[in-house]
């Protein structure tokens, strides 16, 4: 049997693309002993280089990406998602497949980010009331949560939160 060594552990294969290694099974060990690890840190420190290179010859600021806050809506229900994405049409249809309602995207703001690091629509959420908070990014639209997402810069109808 391959699986173990002589003395009946358990071995696992190297996690590195090119190696077919066996070692005794370790937890939270990946890579066997050869330099396996070092290497695949390499190549992926090469890949992250070349998405550097990309983004740099599009023109692209370093470390931002662009997007939208968006404002989401169940029809007939009376609450908001408040959030960011890269790709709203995306983002409503993956939405979309989880929810019992139809869902209207409400209103749309272009931003950046930088990358990970700054969500934008967290700043949003703090500024929300925790009593309209209803679960995750979702939010009750009361007077207060619509004049704080006016603020920010959501244009809508009053019609279309009721």
């Amino acid at each position: 049997m391959a699986d173990v060594d002589a003395l009946g552990r358990p071995l696992a294969t190297c996690g590195f693309w090119s190696c077919s290694e066996t070692f005794p099974a370790s937890r939270g060990r990946r890579f066997c002993s050869r330099g396996c690890k070092q290497a695949d840190s390499r190549r992926r420190s090469r890949k992250a280089d070349r998405t550097r290179e990309k983004r740099r010859a599009a023109g692209k600021e370093e470390g931002y990406e662009e997007g939208h806050l968006y404002m989401i809506a169940p029809i007939g229900d009376p609450v908001v998602k408040v959030g960011y994405s890269k790709s709203v049409k995306e983002r409503l249809r993956v939405l979309q497949t989880a929810h019992y309602r139809p869902l209207e995207l409400v209103a749309s703001i272009e931003t950046r980010r930088y990358l990970k690091n700054d969500p934008p629509d967290k700043a949003i959420h703090e500024l929300l009331d925790d009593e309209d908070h209803v679960k995750g990014e979702w939010w009750i639209t009361s007077e207060h949560t619509r004049s704080v997402l006016r603020e920010v810069g959501f244009e809508f109808a009053d019609e279309d939160l009721s």
